[in-house]
């Protein structure tokens, strides 16, 4: 299984600053997911994720800011029944129709 998510907010509002002046800012914070996940053997698998995000601050009063963060994981999945553990619940006779009493 290959997945791949992407996200972008633009954030503009106004800063908590007392000193006075223009305290319009403005904020880019981005995402981004990419996971691949390979049946090894029956229902074991691996899979492994990397994900970055970063963020681009600024504002007049304030020093600009740039931060970013990257993660890879690595994991192991056990995978289910492809029925999810359904069973068959019913009786035997559950579900037909009777037939009608004769009078």
């Amino acid at each position: 299984m290959l997945e791949a998510t992407g996200r972008e907010y633009y954030v503009v509002g106004v800063n908590s600053s007392t000193t006075g002046g223009d305290n319009l800012g403005r904020e880019i914070i981005a995402r981004a997911n990419v996971g691949f996940t390979v049946r090894i053997y029956g229902p074991h698998a691996i899979g492994v994720q990397y994900i970055v995000t970063s963020r681009d601050a600024r504002f007049h009063d304030l020093r600009d800011r740039h931060q970013s963060v990257e993660t890879i994981s690595l994991s192991y999945n056990f995978l289910g029944h492809t029925r999810f553990g359904a069973v068959q619940w019913r009786a035997e006779g559950v579900g037909r129709r009777a037939a009608a009493p004769s009078h």
